[in-house]
């Protein structure tokens, strides 16, 4: 909000827009931040219960991808990774020396990752395939990257944290979520906006150097991730005050107000 000189406090019912347009550019951040990889988001523990000869497992739509091993969770015994729908369908005979295919039901030895398109708002679906099928119910743990989220004025007031690990918050999300404000109609009504600009558009430029998106044009000792301080929340990131917090899961590891 400080981008277009407006303070949240003096924020009307009828000027509430302008929040659900600051809202839009944290979700622009984020969404940026995930098509540079990963690594930029937190990780959660996913628990999934296994029954009884059922050997495929479709995760929560939430979920981008696996980020760790696939173990249960009883004696954290891991799994073995298979990288191909052919190692999955000849396990028996390319792991166990098999001369078929069909394996009778036991405790699952291996799993693969399977990423399917789906119709829908969220494109990408994510199935879970163990082998052989179990033969008795049993949880497994698997480390899971959580899509960006899309937040509305409704999470504004929310206790939810954006999930993203703190190091990266000043260094990275609130650079772009500023340089995107600059993009805006309400951006060209300050008559400050022509001193900041400037200066926003070289701390966007090292958030995407930091993400790898862009060759950097910075000198190489000019900063890097590593952006501090305590918990913030969405009001707070673009006011300067107090406001409650947007976000993930409580599972999340690293998350910003954690």
């Amino acid at each position: 909000m400080l981008v277009w000189a407006i303070e949240t406090d003096h924020l009307s019912e009828r000027y509430s827009y302008l929040l659900d347009s600051a809202i839009r550019c944290v979700n622009a951040a984020l969404q940026v931040m995930q098509a540079a990889g990963e690594d930029y988001f937190t990780r959660s523990t996913l628990t999934v219960a296994l029954s009884p000869g059922v050997a495929e497992y479709a995760l929560p739509d939430s979920v981008q991808c696996m980020s760790g091993p696939c173990r249960f969770q009883g004696d954290r015994h891991v799994l073995r990774r298979l990288m191909s729908r052919g190692e999955l369908d000849g396990y028996g005979p390319l792991f166990l020396g098999k001369l078929g295919n069909a394996l009778a039901p036991s405790r699952p030895q291996a799993y693969w990752i399977e990423q399917l398109h789906q119709a829908g708002a969220d494109a990408a679906r994510v199935v879970l395939h163990v082998v052989p099928a179990p033969a008795a119910g049993e949880n497994v743990l698997i480390d899971v990257q959580l899509e960006a989220p899309g937040y509305s004025r409704a999470d504004y007031c929310g206790d939810v944290v954006v999930p993203v690990p703190h190091q990266y918050v000043e260094s990275i999300l609130l650079p772009i979520a500023r340089y995107e404000a600059t993009r805006s109609y309400h951006a060209l009504q300050n008559p400050a906006q022509g001193a900041v600009l400037p200066q926003l558009k070289e701390f966007h430029d090292r958030a995407l150097a930091i993400l790898g998106l862009v060759r950097p044009s910075m000198d190489a000792g000019s900063g890097g991730p590593g952006g501090s301080g305590g918990a913030r929340a969405l009001g707070a990131s673009y006011a300067g005050g107090a406001g409650a917090g947007v976000a993930g899961s409580s599972t999340a590891t690293g998350g910003y107000n954690q």
